[in-house]
């Protein structure tokens, strides 16, 4: 353990990084999918930008990787799905809690300043989301938000944790409110409408190779999802078939272009 609670880990070479403790503020049911936690560091913080991850160490149980909903300066926000034993130790953390953080990992997007974007959200998806808008309001860009659930149930108040959105649209495959239909549907009927300078797809991967193939011609990008377990590129345990790209340490968000032959398979 090394100076100010902090847990120094090695992994060869210069690749080091530190497992800093935080306290758990609140810990939210968001839907009947989803629920939010939200930590304090314990110590300074590199300020992460959109759509990096950190690794969350639950104590005894886990260590799993969970992008970054929102940072306040103060506070990190993360959402996520109860799926394996890692979440669901982290459902049960109340207040008062700890965790370990190690990170920011991974690149950050870059946008240019006032381009105007559509971003295309499935799934657990919804994960990255309002730090990502929170990024492009921050650069001046004007975007609209495509969310698309198989259930009404899934949905919760999106605008709530969002800054700066125009408008979100809707898209349920059970078609029980808005768009009847998939996400990527959704947003190929939008580009054919809209000019957009950018689209960015965050969410399940046949979702993403849809995004790319019709959206070809735009300047799209993808977050992607894969087993990480390191965080730093040293396991590889996150390489994506078919490509040179490691997850962690050249994504999460990738061109169509440099995993399309990824999503193929």
């Amino acid at each position: 353990m090394g100076k100010s609670g902090f847990l120094r880990l090695s992994g060869g070479g210069s690749h080091e990084h530190l497992v800093m403790p935080a306290k758990v503020y609140s810990n939210n049911v968001l839907s009947s999918r989803f629920r939010m936690i939200k930590v304090k560091p314990l110590s300074d913080l590199r300020v992460p930008e959109p759509p990096q991850f950190f690794m969350v160490w639950v104590p005894g149980v886990d260590e799993i990787p969970l992008s970054v909903a929102d940072y306040d300066g103060e506070v990190l926000s993360f959402i996520y799905e109860v799926k394996g034993a890692g979440t669901g130790a982290l459902s049960r953390l109340g207040p008062g809690s700890y965790v370990g953080l190690k990170g920011p990992l991974g690149r950050p997007l870059n946008v240019v300043e006032g381009s105007s974007a559509l971003l295309v959200v499935g799934g657990s998806g919804v994960a990255p989301t309002p730090y990502i808008t929170k990024y492009l309001a921050s650069r001046g860009c004007r975007f609209e938000v495509v969310w698309g659930v198989k259930k009404r149930g899934e949905l919760f108040n999106l605008g709530s944790v969002m800054s700066g959105v125009e408008y979100i649209h809707v898209a349920t495959e059970d078609c029980s409110i808005g768009y009847c239909g998939l996400a990527s549907e959704l947003a190929r009927e939008l580009v054919g409408r809209y000019r957009y300078d950018l689209i960015i797809g965050v969410g399940p991967k046949g979702m993403l190779k849809s995004l790319c193939e019709v959206t070809s011609g735009v300047n799209t990008y993808v977050v992607l999802e894969a087993m990480v377990k390191c965080g730093v590129g040293l396991c590889g345990s996150c390489a994506l078939p078919n490509t040179d790209k490691l997850l962690c340490v050249d994504g999460p968000a990738f061109k169509c272009g440099e995993v399309m032959h990824y999503l193929r398979t």
